[in-house]
């Protein structure tokens, strides 16, 4: 049914009652406890209970922005390097192994770059856009990957998986988009095993960061309840749930001027001789303490607290 089906990987369950699915037709599942049917759409279960509750206008935002985001932010030369860059210094600090899973997958980039990852064993992903699945699915149905994988459509608040199901989990960009920033932090400890490591990404808030954003809000690239967390606030959303083993602070000056061709136009500048200043000028000012927090994005490791 849904792009590529293994044995090995972790069982997908209903989100509403984590009741187990089985196959009712050839593009649809079933749960057998509650009875809900889950249908398929371009390959992809859509795997949406009556439990969720879904910001419609920021699915709509990131459903219009996903061609965008495909033909524009990952075609410039300097924006490709930039975040090509960024999603290796995440694995880095993550270190992914076991059965893998990131909720919020996007256009499928990152996915992409995890499965040549020899650690990584399988690879399951979810995000809440069809449209940004299209572009995920093709991606990593474009060649053979070594590693078992499989795409669903689901809500970050009610993640489709058993407990205990994943050794490691990503989480960029996903916990601002949320209605529930604190109810998608406990869906991730339920689903990591003991040991496991959770890595999320996010906005940075801060005096400088702020304005920006704030003014942000009102392009066709935000929704109105698009969220910034400082690391207090982030703190109390992990509370009772999750554990900070480690913090890194990312994004000053390159962050804007290269990394957003689809938001802020700056091709008049002569951003490839730019690019290296600019990433060398960011990677300094990331190692100086407390300078350092005034940073636009924030990415913290977590594991799940044990009761």
């Amino acid at each position: 049914m849904t792009a590529i089906g293994d044995s090995s990987l972790p069982n997908l369950v209903c989100p509403d009652c984590y009741g187990t699915l089985e196959s009712a037709t050839q593009v649809s599942l079933t749960c057998h406890d509650c009875g809900h049917e889950y249908q398929d759409h371009n390959g992809v279960a859509q795997l949406i209970g009556l439990k969720s509750k879904i910001n419609l206008s920021e699915l709509q935002i990131q459903d219009e922005v996903s061609a965008l985001y495909e033909n524009v932010r990952y075609t410039v030369d300097t924006s490709v390097q930039y975040h090509h860059a960024a999603l290796v210094d995440v694995i880095t600090f993550a270190n992914p192994c076991g059965d893998v899973l990131e909720v919020g997958c996007g256009n499928g980039s990152f996915l992409e770059m995890l499965s040549t990852q020899e650690t990584v064993q399988t690879l399951s992903a979810i995000d809440l856009s069809n449209e940004m699945l299209k572009y995920a699915n093709a991606r990593m149905r474009s060649s053979e990957r070594e590693v078992p994988w499989r795409i669903s459509r689901g809500d970050g608040e009610r993640l489709p998986y058993n407990d205990a199901s994943f050794d490691c989990v990503f989480a960029r960009g996903l916990l601002h988009h949320l209605p529930s920033p604190k109810k998608g932090a406990s869906e991730i400890a339920r689903i990591l095993r003991p040991g496991g490591t959770a890595v999320l990404v996010d906005p940075y808030r801060n005096l400088i960061s702020a304005v920006p954003r704030l003014i942000s809000r009102r392009t066709s690239h935000f929704d109105a309840d698009h969220k910034n967390f400082s690391l207090r606030e982030l703190k109390k959303i992990f509370a009772g749930s999750l554990e900070i083993e480690a913090v890194k602070f990312w994004g000053y000056v390159a962050y804007p001027l290269l990394g957003f061709p689809d938001v802020l136009n700056f091709n008049w500048l002569p951003l490839q001789k730019l690019y290296r200043p600019l990433v060398n000028f960011d990677n300094a000012v990331a190692k100086i303490p407390l300078i350092n927090r005034l940073s636009w994005g924030i990415t913290v490791k977590v594991a799940r607290i044990e009761s």
